[in-house]
């Protein structure tokens, strides 16, 4: 919690980090009617942690918190004869951008709580 002890109001320099991770993961398998099975999994993840500084002007006698609100970027996508574990139909897909630094795009505010 962020409190201005001052009825004239603050300017509060604020430093956050940011860790994002990225992961991709595969698994195939053969089989040939319980004679034989073979199968192959491939993993892959990146963290990058960014650190960013902000400054508030807090009004005077003010609490409050701050906080992140991603920009996502949706698309509507169709699936067809994905099989079993994906059903017909449309559905939104959302992910968030990021900034060329490798943090993600978002607002970061002061949350005023009283």
């Amino acid at each position: 919690m962020i409190t201005c002890p001052t009825t004239e109001g603050c300017s509060i320099d604020v430093t956050y980090s940011q860790a994002t991770t990225n992961s991709v993961s595969v698994e195939v398998g053969i089989g040939i009617k319980e004679i034989f099975s073979a199968s192959f999994g491939y993993e892959w993840s990146e963290t990058t942690t960014t650190q960013t500084s902000s400054t508030f002007n807090i009004p005077g006698s003010a609490s409050g918190v701050i906080t992140f609100t991603p920009i996502l970027t949706c698309h509507t996508v169709t699936a067809n004869a994905c099989g079993d574990d994906v059903p017909d139909g449309n559905f939104e897909m959302c992910a968030s951008k990021k900034n060329p630094d490798g943090s993600l795009h978002g607002n970061v505010a002061f949350l005023q709580q009283n």
